[in-house]
């Protein structure tokens, strides 16, 4: 990447940049354009940041007590680890 235009456009979260990719069979031509997605999906961050959150929220209903709590309990315990009843 040579270039980071500075400007975001807010409505689609997007920017523009130049980059610089060898072209030895010359199939990109001059001034051709694409449109390229480098996104947070692919990070590994941001989704162990969302399970550890939602974890840390569930965690305290599996401690509860009094009405409803079997029905949290259930809720609260992904389904790979429930015991069959």
């Amino acid at each position: 990447m040579t270039f980071i235009l500075h400007e975001l456009e807010m409505a689609t979260r997007t920017a523009k940049v130049r980059i610089e990719v060898a072209n030895t069979d010359h199939r990109i031509k001059h001034e051709m354009f694409a449109d390229i997605m480098v996104g947070a999906a692919e990070l590994v961050r941001p989704k162990m940041m969302t399970v550890i959150a939602t974890m840390a929220a569930l965690l305290p209903k599996l401690w509860t007590q009094g009405t409803g709590s079997e029905v949290m309990q259930r809720m609260a315990v992904p389904s790979w680890c429930r015991r069959p009843c």
